[in-house]
C-alpha cells in the first residue's frame, strides 16, 4: 500500500487509498472504525495497481489491504491525534491526477526526477550564498536530481 502513510492524521474524510499487488490480484480489504467495521476486495489491474476511497470517520480509523496495515486518524470536533500520528500532507489526489506524473503503465513521465517535479515546482537554494542556477548546485546535482530520494510524491510528512 503506497497511501495512505501509516498514523497519519487528516481533516477530510474521504481518503484515497492506493499501492501494488501482482497483476489481476484480488485482495482483501477491511476496515474498522469508530462506526463499525467493513470487509471487501479489490482488484489489482493488469499493471498490478489498486486504488479505492473510503470514508473515515471521526477517530482512528484501521485500514487493512492485504497483508498491509496502516491506522489514519480524522481530526473530529475538537479531537487531537494520538502520540505518533502526524499530519499527511497529500499530493497525489489532492491537487493532480495520477496521469500528471505518471503513464497508465505507472511509469513516471517527463524523464522522470527531476524533470516530472519541475513541471511544476520551481526549487531554490536553501544557501543564501548560491545565486546560480539551481541545476547546476552541486547539492541539487547530488541529491536533489533525484527528488524522490527525500521527498515522498505521494504524501508527505512535513
Amino acid at each position: 500500500m503506497v497511501m495512505p502513510k501509516d498514523r497519519s492524521a487528516v481533516t477530510t474524510d474521504r481518503l484515497l487509498v492506493f499501492g501494488k499487488g501482482d497483476p489481476s490480484q484480488s485482495l482483501t480489504v477491511g476496515i474498522e472504525n469508530p462506526a463499525g467495521s467493513q470487509k471487501g476486495a479489490v482488484q489489482c489491474d493488469g499493471a498490478g495497481q489498486f486504488k479505492f476511497q473510503i470514508r473515515l470517520e471521526g477517530g482512528v480509523n484501521r485500514i487493512q489491504v492485504g497483508d498491509v496495515r496502516r491506522e489514519v486518524f480524522l481530526k473530529g470536533a475538537g479531537g487531537q491525534p494520538p502520540p505518533g500520528f502526524l499530519p499527511l500532507y497529500l499530493h497525489a489526489g489532492g491537487n493532480q491526477k495520477c496521469t500528471s506524473c505518471h503513464a497508465p503503465d505507472g511509469q513516471v513521465v517527463g524523464g522522470g526526477y527531476p524533470d516530472v517535479c519541475l513541471q511544476c515546482h520551481s526549487i531554490e537554494a536553501a544557501n543564501p550564498r548560491y545565486r546560480g542556477p539551481l541545476t547546476k548546485e552541486r547539492h541539487f546535482q547530488v541529491s536533489g536530481s533525484q527528488c524522490g530520494k527525500c521527498h515522498d510524491p505521494h504524501g508527505e510528512r512535513d
